[in-house]
Formats: structure tokens, C-alpha cells, sequence
């Protein structure tokens, strides 16, 4: 032990009163005191073979001086306290994002009797926050996205959820205990909810960010009843898009679909049902320049990439089908993921390490809608659940 940690040590005796194992005094010990002192000693001595709690200096001079005056606490009893606290401050699922999976998952936990922490980089609420209105979630006529999401939070955290605001850097075990990594602390779990959604990629063009919401939307399924009888445009080439502009047709008065090639790179089928349709307009080898409009959207301006001539297409509302990007990076080393970053599961939920199950829009699946990112955190969480009664 290097000089520093004998002074360490030294310090904490004599605050107690007790030099060099004397039971004489009556001062108290911070604990606040042991666990700075404490962890100096586990971060120097944590490389060194056989170190563990139960031998560390300080965590057994700390538990003698908390057992007070005359006191002499055994190696067994000692080991039962360490057990003990650790056993406080472990959380049974640990759930790692805060949209609508991640939030049913811990309203399932909590009724559970399980305790559960949700810890969310950003903002509670995920994605369907920045819908203005939601008219597809059963049993709830109409709701905005924001206060959809709030209602979820406030319903978890009466159950007695926690919550953390911190960015979750990796995912670690150690024993079975899965221990969730953040760039402020770390938060031991018996078993661990992926629920990270997806984000999906943008243009990247004046006037996206500022009309999200006002015309600009990423899920045609969630938004599209609201343009019944209006012009729109949907920019992309893959099914996504493609199934857009099928769903669309059913409602609108126009669909264009704008994509920057010459040929699509979705399902033929979709695309010769399409062309069958009158109500279609196929704009190719066009790119957009701008999206209009002061506070809703006017219209879309597009270069064409042939001709390299800007032209104005007038529309109430623009669909992106670009793309989605999951936020799985930084759990690769942990789970299985396929080509495309998302989480490979199944319906059950489970991953390839077990203990940690994925829900929503994170992980492999075809549909990616509110109602089965619900769905998903109560599949997940019953499973989490499970996991825990049997290990």
C-alpha cells in the first residue's frame, strides 16, 4: 500500500478516535470519508491478485468503526454487510432508453415487484415527442406525441421507477451481474432492457429541422391521415419509401416520389402497383434543395440531375424515408447485431447474451410502429423478469 492510502487510513482512524486499532474515543467516521478513502485503495489495488472487498484495508476498518465502540464485527459478518449493501444499491432490470419501450418495459417491472431504473441519454419520450397529434394508438382517439410520452413517465415513475439522465457509454458482466456503464457512474443490474430506438436520418436541407411537425414527417403511417385530400411528396427509393407512397395513395390527392436515381431500390411488386396507380407521380434523378415554408410546409424545391434545373413541386407535406440509424455501437462487444447495427432478437425479445433482452425499434424486426415498441417492453420485461426469479 503506497504512503498516500497509509495516510488515508491513518486519517480515518484518528477521526474515529481509534489510533492503530484502539477502540478508545467516541469521534465518528463519515462515511462519505470511507467511501472517498475507499475507493482510492480498491482504484490502486484493482490490478493486484486476490483483491476484493472483503480484503481490502479500508472497507474492513470502515466496518469495525461503523459497528461502534466495543464492537468487533467477524469476516462473516463483514462479508454479510458488503453483500447487503450491494445488494441495495442493485437494480433487478436495468433499462437502457426512455422511449415507449423502455418506459412500458419499467411500468411492467415496477407491477412486477421488481426495481427498475430507466436511463435515458436525452430526452424521455424517444421519437413519437415530436408527433403533434397521434390517432393510431388503440384505445386513445387523439393525443399529442409529447403528452402520449409524459403520461407514460409520470405512470412509471408513481410505481416507483427510477430515472437517470446520463449517456450509456457500454455494457459490462461480471457474474452474472450486468453492469450498465454511463459517462457518470455505473449501475449494477440483475438483468438489462436494450431499448435505444432509432433515429432517422434527415436530408440535411433548409427548412427540415424548422418544419418537422408542421409538414415534415418521418412516418407516414403515424402522419398521413392528416393530409386526406392534399398534395405530398416522399423522398426515398427503398421500400420504406416505396410503401409510403402506396399507404399515402389511399388518402392524398397527389403523391410524388421524388428519389435522386434512375430506378428504385425497393420491391418491383410496389413499385408496378405504382405505376398503376393514378394518383402517383414518380419525380427521378431529383435531389432536394430546400424544403418551403415560413411556419407550415408550401411546397419542396428540387434540382434535377440531368438537366441540373431547379423546379418547385407545391405540397402540404414531405415524407423522408432515407433511412433509419440505430444507436447500437457501443453494445457490439456484448450482443449480436446484423449488418445494419439493430440488435438481433426475435419476438421473444432475447438476445445472444442472456439476461439482456432488446424491445422496440432497436432491435431486428419488420414492423416499427408505437403500438410494438409497447408491446416489445412488455414482452421484454416479463422475460427480464423471468430471468431474474431463475438466476
Amino acid at each position: 500500500m503506497c504512503c498516500r492510502l497509509r495516510l488515508d487510513l491513518r486519517e480515518l482512524r484518528r477521526k474515529s478516535g481509534a489510533f492503530f486499532g484502539s477502540r478508545e474515543g467516541t469521534g465518528s467516521v463519515s462515511v462519505v470519508a470511507i467511501n472517498t478513502t475507499c475507493r482510492r485503495v480498491h482504484i490502486s489495488q484493482k490490478k493486484r491478485k486476490n483483491f476484493t472487498t472483503k480484503t481490502c484495508p479500508v472497507c474492513r476498518i470502515a466496518q469495525d468503526l461503523l459497528a461502534g465502540p466495543g464492537r468487533k464485527i467477524t469476516d462473516v459478518q463483514r462479508n454479510k454487510n458488503l453483500q447487503k449493501r450491494k445488494a441495495e444499491i442493485m437494480f433487478d432490470i436495468g433499462i437502457v432508453g426512455g422511449g415507449t419501450a423502455g418506459m412500458t418495459a419499467a411500468i411492467y417491472g415496477q407491477r412486477a415487484g421488481k426495481r427498475t431504473v430507466i436511463i435515458e441519454g436525452g430526452n424521455f419520450g424517444g421519437q413519437i415527442t415530436s408527433s403533434p397529434n397521434v390517432e393510431n394508438y388503440p384505445g386513445i382517439a387523439s393525443v399529442s406525441g409529447s403528452e402520449f410520452s409524459m403520461n407514460l413517465l409520470d405512470q412509471a415513475m408513481k410505481l416507483g421507477t427510477e430515472t437517470v439522465v446520463e449517456k450509456v457509454t457500454g455494457i459490462r458482466d461480471e457474474g452474472g451481474i450486468k453492469v450498465i456503464e454511463t459517462t457518470g457512474k455505473e449501475y449494477p443490474c440483475r438483468s438489462v432492457i436494450l431499448a435505444t430506438g432509432v433515429t432517422h436520418r434527415h436530408l440535411g436541407v433548409p427548412g427540415e429541422e424548422k418544419l418537422t411537425g408542421a409538414g415534415v414527417s418521418y412516418c407516414a403511417t403515424c402522419d398521413g391521415a392528416f393530409f386526406r385530400g392534399r398534395d405530398v411528396a416522399v423522398i426515398g427509393g427503398g421500400s420504406t419509401a416505396l410503401q409510403d407512397a402506396e399507404f399515402l395513395s389511399n388518402y392524398c390527392k397527389k403523391v410524388y416520389l421524388v428519389h435522386r436515381r434512375d430506378e428504385f431500390r425497393g420491391e418491383e411488386s410496389i413499385v408496378r402497383r405504382l405505376r398503376e396507380k393514378e394518383n402517383v407521380e414518380f419525380v427521378l434523378s431529383a435531389t432536394v434543395n430546400e424544403i418551403l415554408g415560413d411556419t407550415v410546409v408550401e411546397g419542396v424545391s428540387l434540382n434535377n440531375k440531368k438537366t441540373g434545373e431547379d423546379f418547385r413541386l407545391d405540397v402540404a407535406g414531405v415524407f423522408i424515408a432515407v433511412g433509419q440509424i440505430p444507436q447500437n455501437e457501443q453494445f457490439a462487444e456484448t450482443v449480436k447485431l446484423d449488418g445494419a447495427g439493430f440488435i438481433l432478437a426475435s419476438e421473444d425479445c432475447m438476445t445472444s447474451h442472456p439476461g439482456i433482452f432488446a424491445a422496440g425499434d432497436c432491435r431486428t424486426k419488420e414492423v416499427r410502429q408505437l403500438t410494438t415498441a409497447a408491446a416489445d417492453g412488455a414482452v421484454a420485461a416479463l422475460a427480464a423478469c423471468r430471468y431474474v426469479a431463475e438466476h
